[in-house]
């Protein structure tokens, strides 16, 4: 049996920004996070983003309605 082949895109789901609960704009004003110069790092907010999306309905509306397609 063949096995798919992997899409040339990948996908984004952007959180609401005005979420209250947006942990990424959180992490991103933290000083230490600014500090050692993590802001924007996709390896730490990537995983934070996926744990939010399961759980807050604003940011997941937000996501469907703004999903960013990037090809690699």
């Amino acid at each position: 049996m063949r096995r798919p082949r992997h899409n040339r895109f990948t996908y984004h789901m952007p959180l609401d920004p005005d979420c209250p609960d947006n942990p990424v704009v959180r992490f991103n004003e933290d000083p230490m996070t600014q500090y050692y110069g993590l802001g924007g790092d996709e390896e730490f907010t990537q995983p934070m983003e996926a744990k939010h999306l399961r759980t807050c309905e604003r940011c997941r509306e937000y996501a469907l309605d703004n999903v960013e397609v990037q090809d690699r």
